[in-house]
């Protein structure tokens, strides 16, 4: 690897902006590569009502606000900081927050709460575990897609040898990988460095045969800037 290295960011823009400059401050080169966009879903407005409404993204907030009202006197849940930012600001209301920032951090904080019917807004290609977990605590749980996530293919695809390639959900590591068989290349091939920002990220790349892979002490732009810099010690 050579004595600095170009960070590539593979969010959809109006979020890789926000950290783009984060990671920019740090003295890091950045290149903007969305491998991934979102779109709303139509839905039905949950009826009835909710003791809890549990928000795994912002996105998920986001979109399901463009659709429905919050439910009247449900207590919000977020799965991390960010998350429970975004509800503070657009809810005006003070969150429940997982200890760790991945659904298992959400099933462990529901186990200190008291049973009730849970709303869960996701995306619609979103993981199981609450729908699988929660009823096994004695939670009833309604999901609703309120979003999609689609990939987003190059015609012309490439990356710079050495890259460290951020990677924030298995649809973008997915897309990576689609990408790179398009253009018939691979990461091996150009050196790439590809840092999972989180455990289930890291569990797609793999399964995708995609290596090396490191992952973020924690899933967010601060971990993801931990990392960076201890990559860059090593290279000096």
């Amino acid at each position: 690897m050579p004595k600095s290295f170009r960070v590539v960011l593979t969010r959809e823009e109006e979020d890789a902006r926000k950290d783009a400059e984060l990671i920019r401050r740090a003295g890091f080169e950045v290149r903007l590569l969305p491998l991934i966009k979102t779109r709303p879903l139509d839905f039905e407005p949950p009826r009835g009502r909710f003791n809890y409404v549990v928000f795994q993204s912002k996105k998920a907030l986001k979109y399901y606000l463009l659709k429905a009202p919050y439910p009247e006197g449900a207590t919000p849940v977020a799965v991390g900081r960010k998350t429970a930012e975004a509800v503070k600001e657009l809810l005006k209301l003070e969150p429940l927050v997982a200890q760790k920032e991945r659904a298992e951090g959400l099933v462990e904080l529901f186990k200190s709460l008291k049973p009730g019917k849970v709303l869960l807004p996701r995306s619609a290609v979103g993981r199981e575990e609450l729908i699988k977990e929660l009823p096994k605590l004695g939670f009833e749980v309604k999901a609703v897609n309120v979003y999609a996530t689609e990939p987003v293919l190059y015609e012309s695809f490439s990356l710079e040898p050495y890259s460290v390639v951020l990677l924030f959900s298995p649809s973008a590591a997915k897309a990576l990988f689609a990408n790179l068989q398009k253009s018939r290349t691979s990461p091996k091939e150009l050196k790439l460095t590809l840092v999972a920002v989180g455990p289930t990220t890291e569990k797609a790349l793999k399964q995708l045969g995609l290596r090396p892979v490191l992952v973020a002490p924690t899933p967010s732009v601060e971990g993801v800037l931990e990392l960076l810099k201890s990559l860059a010690r090593k290279l000096q």
